[in-house]
């Protein structure tokens, strides 16, 4: 490699096709001829393991790291030295506003951004967090942007699978007969179905956390509260008896049982429960 280059000789495979790349045709013209402060960013870029870019000059020419790559799909390698704006063409509305402000001097940050872009030969809905940074020449003129970004769209949709599942969970406890609960990790409640608050009179604000134990028995209070978080400091199934007060005042037999959850590392996620009325305190 000659000297000349060597600021290329960092970022594996990247690295190596910059340097075999016919730069004829890109506005960037050959690296031999690139200016400091964009050798600096790519050497920057090509040794990092998160995806970025650098878009330089008036055509705002791409360069891109081996992360990045992967990012581009089918667009890869093609886009290497392409105008920016002609790569993401389809997002090019999108992202414009964020652009225009870096080369304006002015950097900004976007946390999931939805961008439907065409990367694998039919459009994708996808999600973005990325920081745009204006790109400065030797004598401090904005002449080009740079990149961090990491695609978030698998976190995004799970996310919004998981809302839509505990929205569901909780559309079908609410219509369910038995009284129904769920704790965290920490055996706090997080949340009981319509049915208990209907019975025991309790408003929400009263009965998460350990407040449903106010609606057992006095007598029965400590002992059931004790019981639940020693079974959940073992993680263990739970299941006890105990009076609890109807809305009406009324002590009513109760019998509580609850699963412990886990997740798919097997990891501690708390309780689901049932608690159903057995009848009158005799």
């Amino acid at each position: 490699m000659t000297e000349d280059v060597a600021f290329l000789r960092s970022g594996g495979a990247m690295s190596e096709r910059m340097r075999r790349h016919d730069w004829t045709s890109s506005s960037l013209g050959s690296p031999r001829n690139w200016p400091q402060p964009l050798r600096s960013t790519v050497r920057l870029m090509l040794a990092s393991k998160f995806p970025m870019f650098v878009a330089w000059g008036s055509e705002l020419g791409f360069l891109y790291n081996n992360a990045y790559a992967e990012l581009l799909g089918e667009k890869h390698p093609s886009a290497l030295g392409q105008r920016f704006q002609d790569i993401w063409a389809e997002i090019w509305p999108d992202i414009l506003p964020f652009i225009e402000a870096a080369l304006r001097g002015e950097a900004t940050w976007v946390e999931n951004l939805p961008l439907t872009i065409n990367r694998h030969g039919q459009d994708e809905e996808t999600y973005f967090t990325f920081s745009y940074s204006p790109a400065f020449d030797d004598e401090e003129r904005v002449v080009g942007m740079f990149c961090a970004c990491t695609e978030t769209t698998r976190q995004v949709l799970a996310e919004r699978s998981l809302k839509a599942g505990v929205e569901d969970f909780r559309s079908m406890a609410n219509d369910a007969p038995a009284m129904i609960w769920v704790t965290d990790p920490n055996g706090y409640c997080t949340y009981l179905n319509r049915r208990w608050y209907e019975f025991t009179g309790q408003v929400e604000e009263e009965a998460l956390g350990l407040g449903w134990s106010k609606a057992t028995h006095p007598d029965d209070q400590d002992r059931a509260t004790a019981e639940f978080l020693t079974a959940n400091s073992a993680q263990a199934p739970f299941s006890i008896d105990y009076r609890l007060r109807r809305a009406d005042g009324v002590y009513r037999r109760a019998v509580d049982r609850a699963e412990p959850r886990f997740g798919p590392s097997g990891e501690f996620l708390g309780y689901i429960g049932l608690v159903f009325d057995i009848g009158d305190d005799r």
